[in-house]
């Protein structure tokens, strides 16, 4: 395993180095998925996420060890494997497996998913990992958006059925297995179109796709924000294999998005990966002839001369060359504003990593800065901080009323539901009636993972509001109803007045298991 170091950040490898020297005795199959950050090197290879870490800086590995193991518990088409990894806005590791499943077990917790692609996370040391998504088939990649979002690109099963883009939601089930793709015709993924959009799929236990991107999606990755044209400020960049690169972005509807602005970027090629360096420009992977595995690859560098030697691409590649480690908490403050989102994203973990000696800073920028960004990136900071000093999420409380930007209650919502902060649950209840569907999904997500029979009252009355219209508010709404895990309660439901209610009674049964 070969790591290559640009020493002075010319965009160039000066050095090549050896990093692991005895790879086939760590894998028993192909690296699918590498992801290096800091010293350490996180990479999946069926059946172990592997974490290599040099601790004395020559470029070899001296630590490593198996994060996690059995991944891969089928035999399913090529390529289906292990990848897609990925630091999320919360500073957990996110990363895919494709539908040959997973049987886990990790510290005390025992996942077991046999039948179809899922997304987990875990803390970076591996800890606390979790089912987060199921019912994929093959993500090759993952990505989120400037705000936190979580998206990736699900192949088809070549059965005339559509590609899907997909916005993943914690608890989200997409509705493939495996065992569709060896039925006539691919069975009742076809024959209910589970596959479709609203409102043609109708099945009410699975999550319908954003919209559908290509046949054969791959490599993906979001235009961080420098060294392109200002057309793609926050564009995704996917690769469809084979054919092209397509460009496109989302837009809020309800709780969930809707596709805009989808095009070609670049065509007749085979491309497996696409990527953003800090030089400027989108680099793409490109395997030339494809299946046949004739060992060719080509790798291209797509820039304009314009937008590359835009000020801020130098800047943004000198800061990245530097790190961020011994930066005082009043410029990493100032680099949550920064435009692009790498720089944020390192800035923000920088002030996590410092602790208490960034709270005050945090807190002025998350209740007063005029950057929504810097604002967003605050507040998922105090989130960080918040898991080993609880009371820090109180300096977040004010802002679920702030009515300058509703992406501010969501985001407060989504952490202090995250953090399980039992002193915000009046918060919480009151963003789950929020007038933003937006604001309404991370309340009521929270008020299911405080697990209090008190929110019931909310969680009905956001399903009887919503009445089946929105599925990632009766989705919220019954994952609530299932981390409260009332069975009386539910039970009750099944009788309410309203079908909508009804319906999420019954899926909280589905989910739990119940008959």
């Amino acid at each position: 395993m070969r790591l290559l170091v640009d020493e002075n950040g010319d965009g160039r490898a000066d050095k090549v180095t050896t990093f692991a020297d005895d790879f086939k005795t760590l894998v028993s199959g192909v690296a699918a998925g590498v992801l290096a950050r800091k010293g350490d090197v996180y990479f999946t290879c069926i059946p172990n996420l592997w974490l290599l870490r040099d601790t004395n800086g020559d470029g070899v590995a001296d630590f490593r060890k198996s994060l996690a193991e059995g991944f891969g518990v089928h035999i399913s088409s090529g390529g289906h494997d292990l990848h897609g990894l990925k630091f999320g806005p919360d500073g957990k590791l996110y990363f895919s497996i494709a539908d040959r499943g997973l049987d886990v077990i990790a510290g005390n917790r025992h996942l077991v998913n046999p039948d179809s692609g899922a997304v987990l996370r875990c803390n970076p040391d591996g800890s606390d990992l979790e089912l987060f998504a199921t019912g994929l088939r093959n993500p090759q990649e993952l990505a989120f958006d400037q705000f936190g979002n979580l998206f990736t690109g699900d192949n088809n099963g070549d059965g005339g059925d559509k590609a899907r883009w997909l916005y993943v939601v914690e608890g989200g089930e997409y509705g493939w297995r495996l065992g569709w793709q060896q039925q006539p015709k691919l069975g009742a993924w076809n024959e209910e179109l589970l596959w479709e959009m609203q409102p043609t799929n109708k099945a009410a236990y699975l999550i319908p796709p954003v919209g559908h991107v290509g046949h054969g999606p791959a490599g993906l990755a979001f235009y961080p924000g420098t060294g392109m044209p200002p057309e793609y400020n926050n564009h995704f960049f996917m690769c469809d294999f084979p054919g092209g690169v397509n460009t496109f972005a989302v837009r809020t509807r309800g709780a969930g998005f809707e596709l805009t602005d989808l095009r070609p970027f670049m065509s007749e090629i085979y491309p497996v990966d696409v990527d953003f360096g800090p030089r400027g420009g989108v680099y793409v992977l490109d395997w030339v002839e494809g299946w046949e595995k004739t060992g060719k690859g080509r790798l291209y560098r797509l820039f304009e001369e314009k937008s590359s030697s835009d000020p801020a691409v130098a800047q943004t590649r000198k800061l990245l060359a530097e790190g961020f480690d011994k930066r005082s908490v009043d410029e990493l403050g100032g680099l949550l504003s920064h435009v692009d989102m790498r720089v944020r994203q390192e800035a923000q973990f920088a002030l996590a990593a410092k602790g208490l000696e960034a709270t005050n800073l945090l807190a002025q920028i998350a209740l007063n800065s005029a950057n929504e960004l810097a604002r967003v990136h605050a507040i998922w900071a105090l989130g960080q901080i918040g898991r080993t000093t609880p009371s820090v999420y109180a300096v977040l409380i004010p802002l679920f009323d702030d009515a300058t930007y509703p992406e501010i209650r969501a985001q407060t919502a989504r952490v202090i539901g995250d953090a399980r902060y039992s002193p915000a649950f009046a918060n919480l209840a009151r963003a789950s009636q929020d007038p933003i569907p937006r604001v309404r999904y991370f309340g009521l997500i929270g008020l299911g993972k405080l697990g209090s029979a008190d929110g019931l009252e909310a969680i009905v009355q956001a399903l009887r509001d919503n009445n089946d219209a929105d599925p990632y508010l009766r989705h919220a709404a019954v994952m609530a109803l299932t981390w409260l895990n009332d069975i009386n309660a539910i039970e009750t439901l099944t009788h309410d007045s309203s079908a909508a209610v009804r319906m999420a009674a019954l899926l909280t049964m589905r989910r739990l298991g119940r008959p």
